[in-house]
């Protein structure tokens, strides 16, 4: 049974069967105030052999918020989510670069957009230098992800810059030979207007 935990024991009382589900407590008080974990009557083993009861915890008084600060760092966590796969890894980066040209190859075809194969080995330079190092730095300045943790995002678009200059050209003759094979540019309508 779900309701079982540890040797055997079931929630057998109605009252803590609506607030306990699997032995963890189903409210929560969102104050912050105190944390609030399993009470006397629904003690039981755990793994470990370890038997659990009520406990309270008093958290300290949270502090001040600035709300401008929080809507910035939101602000650049969306902006780095929508670009997410840049600051993993330069092979991240070249399967959803080579995604997005194909998606922008079809909309040429189709009539719907500019042919992305001029210039893309230098426009995928500068969106990583333009955009991505600039945002990448600003994750670290933000100090959300720690000393440590903030600088990687910008590390991995340093790494990913160079490792494009030094492969970025074959890549980008593979993706417009690859793109010319999904949607093969069709000259009958020219032919038409001549």
């Amino acid at each position: 049974r779900l309701s079982s935990i540890g040797g055997g024991a079931s929630v057998s009382s109605k009252k803590a069967r609506k607030t306990t589900r699997l032995g963890l407590l189903r409210t929560v008080d969102l104050s912050g105030e105190e944390l609030e974990t399993y009470s006397k009557k629904s003690a039981r083993p755990s793994a470990t052999g370890a038997t659990t009861d009520s406990s309270t915890v008093q958290v300290a008084p949270a502090e001040e918020v600035d709300e401008l600060r929080e809507t910035v760092v939101m602000e650049v966590i969306m902006k780095a989510a929508d670009v997410a796969h840049n600051l993993q890894s330069f092979d991240h980066m070249v399967v959803w670069s080579n995604r997005l040209f194909l998606e922008l190859k079809k909309a040429y075809i189709e009539g719907r957009g500019d042919d992305p194969q001029g210039g893309w080995f230098n426009n995928q330079i500068g969106f990583l230098e333009a955009y991505l190092l600039p945002l990448a730095r600003k994750l670290d300045d933000t100090g959300v992800f720690g000393a440590t943790r903030g600088s990687i995002f910008a590390q991995v678009v340093e790494e990913s810059k160079e490792r494009w200059m030094k492969e970025g050209a074959s890549h980008t003759t593979n993706i417009i030979r690859e793109g010319h094979l999904q949607f093969p540019e069709d000259d009958s309508d020219e032919e038409l207007g001549e």
